[in-house]
């Protein structure tokens, strides 16, 4: 009589589909009791680990971050490959208390705890923001022209929940590591083997913080990205939002193969064109523009924007073949900078002969010559698997043209998959091949 097959008898496939199903990967619990298969055996646990730490882990802020690492097995770091980490300007303002706070608790910057605070201090000198103690004032502050002491309270019961404020800058509580720029120094390096990374910085996510009316915030930006350049240098995809920063950073990430952010930034279109450009892996791009009212979290403006436009058609034309190019703009207030007749031309002529997925997603409205340009690159791009093309138009076009323009590998019964949603007017044309997830018409 045969015997019955044991969990650790089937196929390590259904093992590793049992894991899944297993997994909420949403809730970042301690590695060590996620599940109780855990402790079935050892074998199950490290498999079970791997799976589970494969996935992205959603994250609020590096506080959040560090504690998490504190709590699990050492050895289970390695099979951290993906994290989604969202800081919000009370971090950035913690972590600019505590730099200050070690600047004034040393005679020069040199002896700083280490080189980041160095990096810090030095670019909040070159800004100009290194706050005065003492600053009075009876009508609404400048906060960024006062000594972090004075205001940090209620953004610490943000951040870590309440404590007593600081009075001095050598007071005890200045120490604590997970509000220090060493502590986010060590996330990255107890992360080395990262491949990807969602980075989202700045965004008010327990409301608006009205502390200026400027970014004061994206030079500890800056910092967070310069330190996961230099510390995770073997990323494969990176996705950022913030403020206005220097793109130079992007340089160290050789190994680099999908790059997405919203296209601006304060490198000139020459410098982005340079630092793109030397990626020689870099193989995918994603233009990202979040809704309006995001401005408001990041601190700049669209107007701000228009005058930092990054990618451009001529870096299009430098960077290595794309495999995949993405454009979302979710906003139908303005147009988008980048979804133009230039780029789509530049596309079709550099990049068509290698384009595996096309994604537009346009919440505004394009005019019936570049309706037709997008229509022409998706016909240009024979080798093309993945379309989707979501946007208003003026143009007339039927289904039946449309479908003129797919080429073989996106059409019905092609194998690709193909989700084409346009709205002329009043009225919404949608075409759809099996597999494709369903989006909501206009």
């Amino acid at each position: 009589m045969a015997e019955s097959p044991t969990f650790l008898s089937i196929p390590a496939e259904l093992r590793i589909d049992i894991y899944l199903r297993l997994f909420n990967r949403r809730e970042p619990r301690n590695m060590r009791t996620y599940h109780s298969i855990m402790y079935v055996c050892r074998q199950t646990q490290e498999e079970a680990m791997q799976v589970l730490l494969l996935g992205p882990r959603y994250l609020h802020s590096f506080h959040e971050v560090l504690k998490w690492i504190r709590r699990a097995n050492p050895a289970h770091l390695k099979f951290v490959k993906n994290i989604d980490v969202r800081s919000d300007v009370a971090e950035a303002a913690l972590l600019r208390d505590h730099t200050f706070a070690q600047g004034c608790m040393n005679s020069t910057r040199s002896v700083a705890c280490n080189e980041w605070y160095a990096r810090h201090m030095e670019l909040l000198e070159r800004a100009g923001e290194i706050p005065t103690p003492n600053v009075q004032s009876s009508s609404q502050p400048e906060y960024s022209n006062l000594h972090p002491l004075s205001w940090i309270k209620g953004l610490q019961n943000w951040v870590t929940g309440p404590i007593n404020q600081p009075t001095k800058p050598d007071d005890p509580e200045l120490e604590t590591p997970e509000t220090s720029i060493a502590a986010i120094s060590q996330v990255f390096e107890l992360l080395p083997d990262l491949d990807k990374i969602w980075l989202n910085l700045g965004s008010s996510s327990r409301g608006s913080l009205k502390l200026n009316c400027r970014n004061t915030w994206s030079i500890e930006q800056q910092v967070y990205l310069e330190m996961i350049s230099a510390k995770c240098q073997n990323l494969r995809e990176f996705t950022y939002f913030s403020g206005l920063t220097p793109l130079s950073f992007i340089r160290n990430l050789s190994n680099l193969r999908m790059l997405r952010f919203n296209g601006y930034s304060l490198s000139s279109q020459e410098e982005t064109t340079s630092v793109l450009s030397s990626l020689k892996h870099l193989n995918s791009i994603c233009l990202y523009r979040y809704p309006e009212f995001y401005d408001k979290d990041y601190g700049t403006s669209f107007e701000l924007y228009s005058d930092h436009v990054s990618f451009t058609p001529k870096c299009l034309a430098a960077i290595s073949p794309l495999v995949s190019f993405e454009i979302r703009h979710s906003t139908s207030r303005v147009s988008s900078h980048f979804l133009t007749m230039a780029t789509i031309t530049t596309l079709q002529k550099y990049h068509s002969h290698s384009l595996r997925q096309l994604w537009i997603h346009n919440d505004g409205v394009v005019d019936d010559d570049m309706f037709r340009a997008l229509l022409r690159l998706v016909k240009a791009s024979s080798r093309l698997k993945s379309l989707l093309l979501v946007t208003g138009t003026t143009s007339p076009i039927d289904e039946k043209e449309l479908v003129s323009y797919l080429p073989d590998g996106v059409k019905r019964g092609g194998g690709g998959k193909v989700s084409v949603i346009f709205r002329c007017g009043d009225k919404t044309i949608e075409y759809q091949t099996a597999g494709i997830m369903q989006f909501a018409t206009f």
